[in-house]
């Protein structure tokens, strides 16, 4: 039998097995990075939109926020039109009959509803709380509507706002 320094072979197994670990480790967060998806999203915050009577139509792209607002018979949605992978301008694309969302920059494709049509991009297109200020954060644009970024709502959720901000200012009041 060897004969061995007293002391020597703990120590030996001891660093074989902190290497291991140490590989182990670093296997192990390279799988998890490779594994989640990359999801970007904007930074929380507000975005003035238009006033409220000036966004009722059927769909509002707003080229400087990047988003486009939605009014129907429930209400306004408002959707982000930055792609989730980079948060890249998305372009209109017109196929057939329909249209889609595409990124130039990375090459993702989403729905008409934000859905993810390809790829790189994981995660939907987001849909953000709506707010209406009534003169409170801007006194000199009262009944404004903002979309309220970071928090994210699903695409069925609606604003409802009175009545009377639906009718422009400068309409006509009809006849009693």
């Amino acid at each position: 039998m060897d004969s061995v320094e007293c002391g020597e072979l703990p120590l030996l197994r001891l660093a074989q097995r902190s290497a291991v670990r140490v590989v182990l480790s670093a296997f192990f967060v390279a799988y998890l990075t490779a594994c989640t998806p990359d999801v970007r999203d904007r930074p929380p915050g507000f975005i003035r939109l238009a006033p409220v009577w000036a966004l009722v139509r059927p769909e509002t792209i707003i080229e400087r926020s990047a988003v486009m607002v939605r009014y129907d018979e429930q209400g306004f949605s408002v959707m982000s039109t930055l792609s989730t992978y980079d948060l890249s301008r998305l372009q209109r694309v017109r196929v057939g009959e329909s249209w889609h969302w595409a990124s130039k920059t990375d090459g993702s494709e989403f729905a008409a509803d934000g859905t993810v049509l390809k790829g790189p991009a994981v995660a939907a297109l987001p849909y953000y709380e709506m707010i209406v200020d009534y003169g409170g954060v801007d006194s000199t644009q009262p009944e404004t509507l903002y979309a309220k970024l970071g928090s994210q709502k699903p695409p069925t959720y609606r604003l409802k706002p009175p009545e009377h901000l639906l009718i422009s200012p400068d309409a006509a009041t009809p006849p009693p």
